[in-house]
């Protein structure tokens, strides 16, 4: 237990420091700090007076190359403009604003020897040098900052973007439960209940509490166990056989070949099934509906496979409409490029063939 505590411990200590040393703040004020080190170090050597003199200055040069650089040049001449002639100008300015922080320090601090008389100085140019080249540096490490810290703003906001879009899309679930199926399926109960068929009303009652439980509830979450889709999907093919008083043109099929835990994104499978069932007239004789779902090999295959009229409207004939390309946003959002939709739509028959690698 002490050594599990000892571990936690330090992989607490081990983020506080990896956080410190990767936040742009922290990186930007380290390095000039090491600048300025560096640059007062090398003056120390020449006595204590000029050594302060050259830390106050340098100070000085630091502050005013970054106030001007952060709050005037990137954000009117490089951030709000995306012209080359603005980058030009950009940079035109910042060589001349390094020109003139150099040039001012370096006669003051020429200035300052002089009234103190100093003599153990090099020449002017040596001053205006130094001060060039903190101001330089300066501005190298204020532009890092800068685009760094907007790298990792643009991450988070394109985090909270998908955040949002997912939120939106649980809310779009709740919605494919629509109003013409709990028309038919409560007429469905209604009519058992009517005809004194007690016992399916109950079951079918039950079936369609379980479906509202599983639409309002488990799809809040990202993803869900297959078996709650597959035991959804059951239900929604049993209210479909109640519709059409048949079970014998509706078959649905599931194969697991494994007993690996798998996880999906909620009712992914539903503007499938909901096509199948659509356009599907299972009143005439040799119409049927087919829906499997085959798990294995680190794979979910879909198959769904239905009659349709041999004439169409036109609105059908575009692959699936608007259920079809939300489909294949959420599959892009949640696989990448890890999966293919392939739809074939004949004369008589449609199948949609879907195959998602885990």
């Amino acid at each position: 237990m002490k050594k599990k505590n000892k571990e936690n411990g330090y992989l607490r200590f081990s983020r506080i420091i990896r956080c410190f040393f990767l936040s742009s703040t922290w990186l930007f004020f380290l390095t000039l700090l090491g600048i300025y080190v560096a640059l007062t170090a090398n003056a120390s050597k020449l006595g204590f007076l000029p050594a302060c003199i050259f830390s106050l200055l340098l100070v000085l040069a630091i502050f005013c190359s970054a106030l001007v650089t952060l709050k005037i040049l990137i954000p009117n001449l490089l951030i709000n403009r995306r012209r080359k002639r603005f980058l030009v100008l950009y940079l035109f300015c910042s060589l001349l604003l390094i020109g003139v922080i150099s040039n001012c320090l370096g006669h003051t601090e020429r200035a300052l020897v002089e009234v103190l008389d100093i003599d153990n100085l090099g020449n002017e140019e040596v001053g205006v040098w130094r001060y060039f080249i903190s101001s330089l540096f300066t501005f190298i490490v204020c532009n890092v900052a800068f685009f760094r810290s907007k790298m990792q703003e643009e991450a988070m906001n394109n985090e909270i973007l998908s955040n949002e879009k997912k939120l939106l899309e649980m809310k779009v679930l709740k919605s494919q439960i629509n109003t013409h199926f709990l028309h038919n399926a409560l007429n469905n109960i209604y009519s058992m209940i009517y005809l004194g068929d007690k016992e399916n009303a109950a079951r079918y009652v039950m079936k369609l509490s379980q479906m509202l439980r599983y639409v309002l509830d488990d799809c809040e979450t990202n993803h869900v166990p297959i078996a709650k889709e597959v035991a959804y999907i059951e239900n929604y093919i049993d209210f479909q056989k109640a519709r059409f008083e048949t079970d014998r043109n509706i078959v649905f099929k599931y194969v697991r070949n494994n007993s690996e835990d798998i996880h999906i994104p909620p009712m992914i499978f539903q503007p499938l099934i909901e096509n199948c069932f659509k356009h599907c007239p299972l009143q005439d004789e040799n119409s049927f509906a087919y829906v499997e779902i085959v798990v294995g090999n680190r794979q979910i295959k879909f198959i769904s496979e239905n009659t349709q009229p041999a004439i169409k409207q036109s609105s059908d004939r575009n692959g699936g409409g608007i259920g079809i390309e939300n489909l294949k946003g959420r599959l892009q959002l949640n696989f990448k490029d890890n999966y293919s939709l392939n739809v074939f739509d004949k004369d008589h028959i449609y199948r949609a063939e879907l195959i998602i690698n885990l």
